[in-house]
C-alpha cells in the first residue's frame, strides 16, 4: 500500500512544483529609458522598470535585467525608503535603497 500511495504523491509534488508555466523574460534596461554613460539620475527609472517587472512577471518566471555596459548614476531623490537596522553602532532611519530587489526570486 505505501508504494500505491507514494507514486501519486510524488506526481503531484512534480506537478506542482514544476515552472512548466514560467517564462524568461528579458528586460532592456534602455527600453526603459536607463541609459549608459548619461549624468541623469537613473532612479525613477529604474522604479518604473521594477514596478513593471512586479507586475508582469509571476513567481515562477526568471527576470534578466539588461544593462548596456557602462556607467549608471543613481541618486538618493527619488530613491525608495527603507527601515533597516545594523547592529552594534547608530543610525539614521529611514535609509534610501537603490535597487529594492525585496520579494523578488529568480
Amino acid at each position: 500500500m505505501k508504494r500505491t500511495l507514494l507514486f501519486p504523491l510524488l506526481l503531484f509534488a512534480l506537478t506542482t512544483t514544476s515552472p512548466v508555466l514560467a517564462q524568461e523574460r528579458i528586460y532592456k534596461a534602455e527600453n526603459y529609458g536607463l541609459r549608459a554613460g548619461s549624468r541623469k539620475n537613473a532612479t525613477p527609472a529604474l522604479r518604473k522598470l521594477l514596478a513593471r517587472i512586479r507586475a508582469e512577471a509571476s513567481g515562477n518566471d526568471s527576470v534578466v535585467l539588461r544593462f548596456s555596459p557602462g556607467v549608471y548614476h543613481f541618486h538618493e531623490e527619488g530613491a525608495e525608503e527603507r527601515t533597516y537596522y545594523i547592529s552594534n553602532h547608530d543610525q539614521t532611519n529611514p535609509k534610501r535603497v537603490g535597487l529594492p530587489l525585496e520579494g523578488m526570486k529568480h
